[in-house]
């Protein structure tokens, strides 16, 4: 909270900003805790794949179809997507605070 405080934001953007992150820190982990703990048998993206891609096909999503048949978003770490959803995050507040917009 000290970095965001002096950023040059608002109080309110700082602590909005705060509890984005941490909103973003709690979900993240939740989710990896419920994935960990489950006990279902993880599906193989194969099986998956062969389910949605007709499904995706006939009611007109193309882009989304295709992603799983070309294996673009195959089983792999979460580590990924998590980084990429910080860093766009980070990003925005980035932009915030350099814009100057809501600077006190």
């Amino acid at each position: 909270m000290t970095v965001l405080s002096g950023a040059g934001l608002a109080e309110e953007d700082w602590l909005s900003s705060a509890i984005l992150l941490d909103g973003y820190a709690r979900t993240t982990a939740a989710l990896a805790r419920d994935l960990d703990e489950s006990p279902a048998t993880p599906v193989q993206s194969a099986e998956v794949t062969g389910f949605l891609h007709p499904l995706l096909s006939e009611r007109d999503f193309p882009v989304l179809a295709a992603m799983p048949a070309a294996r673009q978003y195959a089983d792999s770490s979460p580590e990924p997507d998590i980084s990429y959803g910080l860093d766009r995050i980070l990003d925005g507040l980035e932009a915030r605070i350099a814009g100057g917009t809501g600077a006190q």
